[in-house]
């Protein structure tokens, strides 16, 4: 039978590279934003496809909006689960210490 254990730096270490790539679309946002805001400048036979940049413009704003929300979440669970698993092993320690090794008060 194999033993299940958790890796909880592994955890940590995931959520750290998980958190750093919602720091990653949060710069292509900030770009979007501003290079985005150039479709106003738009002339000439360019002018007409002008409304449809902005629109594009906009739902890229909004779905690198969603994608880093979503990975800043998903870095704050992970960090969660490690200490979740660091908790449970720490009382199930305790437990088993206090089976195996009972204190006795005289």
């Amino acid at each position: 039978m194999e033993k299940f254990s958790v890796n909880t730096s592994a955890l940590r270490g995931y959520a750290e590279l998980v958190q750093r790539n919602a720091g990653y679309v949060g710069q292509i946002q900030s770009y979007l934003a501003k290079e985005g805001a150039r479709a106003d400048e738009m002339t000439r036979g360019l002018a007409g496809w002008r409304q449809t940049a902005q629109k594009l413009r906009d739902r890229e704003g909004e779905l690198a909006a969603t994608a880093q929300k979503n990975l800043a979440l998903t870095a704050a669970a992970v960090a969660e689960t490690a200490g979740d698993y660091e908790t449970v092993d720490a009382q199930h320690a305790a437990e088993i210490d206090s089976v195996l090794h009972p204190v006795y008060s005289y």
